[in-house]
Protein backbone atom coordinates (compact mmCIF):
# COMPACT_ATOMS: atom_id res chain seq x y z
CA UNK A 1 0.00 0.00 0.00
CA UNK A 2 3.01 2.44 0.66
CA UNK A 3 4.42 1.58 -2.67
CA UNK A 4 1.34 2.17 -4.67
CA UNK A 5 0.73 5.66 -2.15
CA UNK A 6 4.25 6.55 -3.54
CA UNK A 7 3.77 5.86 -7.60
CA UNK A 8 0.32 7.72 -7.47
CA UNK A 9 0.47 10.67 -5.03
CA UNK A 10 2.69 13.16 -4.79
CA UNK A 11 1.23 13.29 -0.89
CA UNK A 12 5.03 12.39 0.27
CA UNK A 13 4.24 13.42 4.49
CA UNK A 14 1.27 10.59 3.96
CA UNK A 15 3.67 8.12 2.30
CA UNK A 16 6.01 8.67 5.66
CA UNK A 17 3.49 8.59 8.56
CA UNK A 18 1.91 5.44 7.13
CA UNK A 19 5.76 3.58 6.37
CA UNK A 20 6.19 4.95 10.25
CA UNK A 21 3.01 3.07 10.83
CA UNK A 22 3.69 0.50 9.44
CA UNK A 23 7.36 -0.03 11.03
CA UNK A 24 5.67 0.25 14.57
CA UNK A 25 2.99 -2.51 13.55
CA UNK A 26 5.72 -5.17 12.74
CA UNK A 27 7.37 -4.07 15.90
CA UNK A 28 4.34 -5.16 18.10
CA UNK A 29 3.57 -8.49 19.40
CA UNK A 30 1.10 -10.71 16.94
CA UNK A 31 -2.41 -11.01 18.96
CA UNK A 32 -2.93 -15.01 18.30
CA UNK A 33 -7.07 -15.48 19.97
CA UNK A 34 -8.67 -19.07 20.33
CA UNK A 35 -11.46 -19.66 17.79
CA UNK A 36 -14.87 -19.65 20.15
CA UNK A 37 -16.77 -22.21 20.96
CA UNK A 38 -20.17 -22.83 19.73
CA UNK A 39 -21.95 -22.66 23.16
CA UNK A 40 -25.32 -23.15 22.37
CA UNK A 41 -26.49 -26.89 21.06
CA UNK A 42 -28.85 -26.59 18.69
CA UNK A 43 -30.42 -30.32 18.28
CA UNK A 44 -33.10 -30.18 21.06
CA UNK A 45 -32.66 -34.01 21.97
CA UNK A 46 -28.72 -33.19 22.77
CA UNK A 47 -30.00 -29.95 24.68
CA UNK A 48 -32.33 -31.62 26.98
CA UNK A 49 -31.49 -35.01 27.47
CA UNK A 50 -33.70 -37.91 27.42
CA UNK A 51 -34.74 -37.64 30.67
CA UNK A 52 -35.84 -33.76 30.75
CA UNK A 53 -38.14 -35.26 27.40
CA UNK A 54 -39.93 -38.00 29.31
CA UNK A 55 -40.60 -35.39 31.85
CA UNK A 56 -41.77 -32.90 29.30
CA UNK A 57 -44.57 -35.78 27.83
CA UNK A 58 -45.36 -36.85 30.86
CA UNK A 59 -46.34 -33.41 31.86
CA UNK A 60 -48.41 -33.18 29.19
CA UNK A 61 -50.27 -36.22 29.30
CA UNK A 62 -50.99 -34.95 32.70
CA UNK A 63 -52.48 -31.89 31.47
CA UNK A 64 -50.09 -28.98 30.97
CA UNK A 65 -50.13 -27.42 27.58
CA UNK A 66 -47.20 -27.29 25.27
CA UNK A 67 -47.13 -23.58 25.16
CA UNK A 68 -46.62 -24.00 28.93
CA UNK A 69 -43.79 -26.68 28.61
CA UNK A 70 -42.30 -24.52 25.97
CA UNK A 71 -42.15 -21.32 28.08
CA UNK A 72 -40.78 -23.60 31.30
CA UNK A 73 -38.21 -25.31 29.22
CA UNK A 74 -36.96 -22.24 27.27
CA UNK A 75 -37.39 -24.19 23.61
CA UNK A 76 -39.78 -23.09 20.56
CA UNK A 77 -42.84 -23.78 19.90
CA UNK A 78 -42.41 -26.16 16.68
CA UNK A 79 -39.45 -28.02 18.85
CA UNK A 80 -42.07 -28.62 21.70
CA UNK A 81 -44.39 -29.84 19.17
CA UNK A 82 -41.78 -32.35 17.18
CA UNK A 83 -40.85 -33.64 20.49
CA UNK A 84 -44.33 -34.37 21.79
CA UNK A 85 -45.05 -36.24 18.30
CA UNK A 86 -41.98 -38.04 17.57
CA UNK A 87 -42.48 -39.13 21.88
CA UNK A 88 -46.40 -40.60 20.39
CA UNK A 89 -48.34 -37.71 22.87
CA UNK A 90 -49.11 -36.02 19.84
CA UNK A 91 -51.14 -37.53 17.12
CA UNK A 92 -52.92 -35.98 14.36
CA UNK A 93 -56.52 -36.82 15.42
CA UNK A 94 -55.24 -35.60 19.29
CA UNK A 95 -56.29 -31.95 20.02
CA UNK A 96 -57.54 -31.00 23.17
CA UNK A 97 -59.40 -27.90 22.20
CA UNK A 98 -62.72 -26.75 23.85
CA UNK A 99 -65.68 -27.11 21.79
CA UNK A 100 -67.48 -23.71 21.17
CA UNK A 101 -71.10 -23.55 22.14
Amino acid sequence: MVDLLGRYSNLRALQEELTELYKKMEKQPRVTREPQVAVHIHKIEMRLGMETIQQIVADYRDGFTSTQLMAGHGIGKTSMLRLLHEAGAITPGRRNHRKRV
